[in-house]
Formats: C-alpha cells, structure tokens, sequence
C-alpha cells in the first residue's frame, strides 16, 4: 500500500488503527484523506469522519481519471494475505518473542507488530474487539518463498511452545 500511494504521488502516513487515531493522524498532518484496511474511509471535508458513501463517490469520481484507470489496470506487484488466528489466554509474548525471530528484519511498534524486508513483510496485531490476531502478509509476486505460510508456522510454534 505504501509503495502505491508513493508511486502516484501522495504521501503515507500511518496511524494506530480506530476512528479516533486515524482522525487524530489526518488533522496533525493535514492529511485529506485517511482509510483503514477494513474499509473505512476519511475525509478532511467530512471533519476527518468515517463515510463510506463519500468512499463510493470519491472512487467514482476517481476511476474517471485516466492516471488512475491506469494504476488499476496495472498488474499488482504484491500478494496480501489476511489470516485470523484465535488468541489463546497464555499469547502475550507472541509479538516479542516474533521479534526475536526476524531480528534482522525492520521491526515498528506503532500498532501490533510490524516487520518489514525489502520484498515482504507482515503486521500482526491484537484486535481490540474480538478474542484474535489479524495477521497481514504483504510479499512481492513472483517470489519462491511462501511468507505467509512461514510466519503462521512460526507464530503457531511459538504458541504450541508456551501451552
């Protein structure tokens, strides 16, 4: 995602994820749009509100540019896996001990746990209203490796160890 929004020119700015983070994070970079992987869309116009209507219109609008008919015809460069997995009671190591394990990588803490290589990476983070983790792969196509598959056999070691 951050590549793409670079690549046609904007600017990224991430933010915990909620309403009130990414609205708090739009009005201190005087950002005019903000958007969560869930489908929530922002909009400065909106005072920084959540509407997914004005996201229907605002693509509507947006799919009649060329520049951007262009973009969404271009083949992806990246796979996105999206796994659910159950948070067991004994679990609150999992994202330090991850941390260990891909010591090498880039490692943020803003929201969950973030590990970043030049061609994949994943978040993994505790959602705040249900008993599970989400775990995002993002990995560049066309590679041999299967990252999604290695980062769910290591969380699920990681797990199988503390029970």
């Amino acid at each position: 995602i951050v590549r793409t929004i670079e690549s046609l020119g904007g600017v990224f700015v991430r933010s915990r994820v909620g309403h009130s983070y990414v609205e708090r994070a739009m009005r201190e970079s005087g950002a005019s749009f903000g958007a969560e992987s869930s489908g929530h869309y922002f909009f400065r116009e909106l005072g920084s509100k959540d509407s997914g209507i004005a996201g229907m219109l605002a693509f509507m609008e947006a799919v009649s540019q060329e520049d951007v008919l262009r973009a969404l015809r271009e083949e992806k460069k990246y796979n996105v896996s999206i796994k659910i997995i159950p948070r067991p009671e004994k679990a609150i190591f999992l994202t330090e001990e991850l941390a260990r394990v891909y010591g090498d990588a880039t490692i943020d803490w803003l929201d969950g746990l973030s590990v970043g290589y030049e061609d994949w990476g994943f978040v993994l983070r505790e959602s705040q209203t249900e008993p599970v983790w989400r775990l995002v792969v993002e990995q560049k196509k066309g590679s041999k490796e299967n990252r999604s598959e290695e980062a769910q056999k290591n969380i699920a070691d990681i797990l199988a160890r503390a029970q």
